[in-house]
């Protein structure tokens, strides 16, 4: 009986917070492109714009982070344009 070939489990890479410091100031003061820093880490490069979101300094004479936190706070819905009806469909009835 030949038995089916299992692959072995891959455990999630956990860095900690210095690391990911470390890696988004490597990169954003190397000039290089995020690909390239991120292979020389041995990380995706989405790892490295997820960690500059959450690490980077804010950009001198920017809103930086407080800005973003804010954003929710400013949306509003987008309303049709005056004259024209809004159609809402709730489980498959259009009203």
């Amino acid at each position: 009986m030949i038995k089916p070939v299992t692959q072995p489990k891959q455990t999630r890479k956990k860095f900690d917070k210095v690391f990911k410091q470390h890696a988004v100031e490597l990169w954003l003061s190397s000039g290089k492109a995020a690909t390239e820093v991120a292979a020389e880490l041995g990380i995706h490069p989405q790892r490295l714009s997820a960690w500059r979101n959450r690490f980077a300094p804010p950009p001198p004479g920017g809103k930086g982070a407080a800005a973003r936190s804010a954003a929710p706070n400013n949306w509003k819905p987008k309303t049709p344009p005056s004259g024209e009806r809004m159609t809402i469909c709730v489980n498959n009835a259009i009203f």
